[in-house]
């Protein structure tokens, strides 16, 4: 009896053992490393999507519909195509093909995303691809100013973008593959990033070394920005007809992406 006693002991003094070991001092090291991720994911999202880009306020999130359909102008070269093409790859490493979708377009009329090669010559040479802007060469040049994209039409129901219009030329020399892929971001949505810890992301203000593509962070903020599941998406019960976020509609929006990230 004392045997079968002592037997029962050590079993139950091993199994609360195991038990306790389940949770590791590394569990709390990856959770802490998983809170302070999440953190900054949040800080660049409010950074790229809220950013005011020298509005008086702080502007709600738009993006394009899931279908985005891109026509690029006889001026764009094959090789630029490609770099789109791979740019377009990686987004849909993050975004499913199926829930973003990509396609290229040969007519202006029916593209979400217009774009428009200048080169280093007369910036107002297509003037029918922008209708109603004016391109001077000389004010562009005086601001160092390598490329833009306008978003020009919205749906006031769902925050989405439905024309985006962008120009880039190569003044940047080496970099304009990352003004190209910089400026096609900003027609999905992302704006500045005007951080100083990170500056390896395409979307700083001044395109340096190292700030040439797109980051895992930079996708991880498009792919919050883009969700649409069971938990929700980041336009909904936000009235778009304004374009200026208040604090309430911002809370509701942080709140869904703290969310999403803790379920990642």
């Amino acid at each position: 009896m004392k045997k079968t006693l002592l037997l029962l002991f050590y079993i139950v003094l091993l199994s609360s053992c195991e038990k306790e070991s389940l949770v590791s001092p590394m569990d709390d090291i990856f959770e802490t490393e998983k809170v302070e991720k999440d953190s900054k994911y949040v800080s660049y999202f409010k950074d790229m999507v809220f950013d005011k880009e020298n509005h008086s306020s702080e502007l709600k999130p738009r993006k394009q519909m899931n279908e985005v359909k891109i026509w690029l102008h006889s001026s764009v070269p094959q090789s630029h195509k490609e770099w789109l093409t791979d740019l377009i790859n990686e987004i849909n490493t993050v975004i499913p093909s199926d829930e973003l979708k990509f396609n290229y377009v040969s007519t202006q009329d029916s593209a979400t995303v217009s774009i428009i090669f200048v080169g280093s010559g007369n910036y107002g040479l297509y003037p029918e691809v922008f209708e109603g802007v004016t391109l001077n060469v000389d004010y562009i040049e005086r601001n160092n100013i390598w490329g833009q994209a306008s978003n020009w039409l919205y749906s006031e129901e769902e925050c989405q973008r439905l024309q985006s219009r962008i120009w880039y030329s190569n003044n940047g020399g080496s970099y304009t593959e990352a003004i190209l892929k910089h400026e096609f971001l900003h027609s999905l949505g992302l704006k500045h990033y005007d951080g100083y810890e990170y500056e390896g992301s395409i979307m700083t203000r001044y395109i340096t070394s190292g700030a040439e593509d797109i980051t895992e962070n930079d996708k991880m903020v498009l792919k919050l920005l883009y969700y649409n599941g069971e938990y929700g998406e980041v336009s909904e019960n936000i009235d778009c007809g304004d374009p200026y976020i208040d604090s309430e509609q911002k809370e509701k929006v942080l709140n869904l992406v703290e969310v999403l990230l803790d379920n990642m």
